[in-house]
């Protein structure tokens, strides 16, 4: 092979380069456009996060958040919100509310997430969220 023909590789990898992004590009912009209000961004880009955390699986070989999140949620559902004899929720069977770097700081525990910090505002089978404690 000559110099030239190198050259030609070059630009016929680098135009499939460049050809390959136009399209995920197009492809960002028509889930964005598609996407109900309020949920553009999430939509848009929602493909590249799960191909990340499916990586982030492979790579490290634990299970991934959507997984982990699920595999909570039927723990819970299975659970039924373990009660003690009053009727009230066990703190002990929950996320340790009152324990850790916010005890006594006025800090709700029981009523956040733990991933992003919202606010748990679902009630258990119709139940009405739980009153803030003082």
């Amino acid at each position: 092979m000559q110099g030239s023909d190198y050259v030609l590789m070059g630009w016929v990898a680098g135009g499939a380069i460049v050809v390959f992004a136009i399209i995920i590009l197009i492809g960002v912009i028509m889930r964005a456009v598609k996407a109900p209000p309020g949920q553009r961004m999430r939509e848009a880009f929602g493909p590249f996060a799960g191909a990340g955390e499916k990586y982030q699986e492979l790579h490290t070989g634990q299970e991934g958040l959507r997984d982990s999140m699920m595999r909570t949620i039927q723990e819970q559902s299975q659970q039924g919100g373990e009660r003690d004899a009053d009727g009230d929720r066990d703190p002990a069977a929950g996320r340790g509310a009152g324990e850790g770097e916010n005890a006594g700081a006025g800090v709700d525990e029981s009523a956040h997430d733990g991933e992003n910090g919202a606010a748990d505002v679902s009630g258990e089978a119709g139940e009405p969220p739980a009153e803030p404690r003082p």
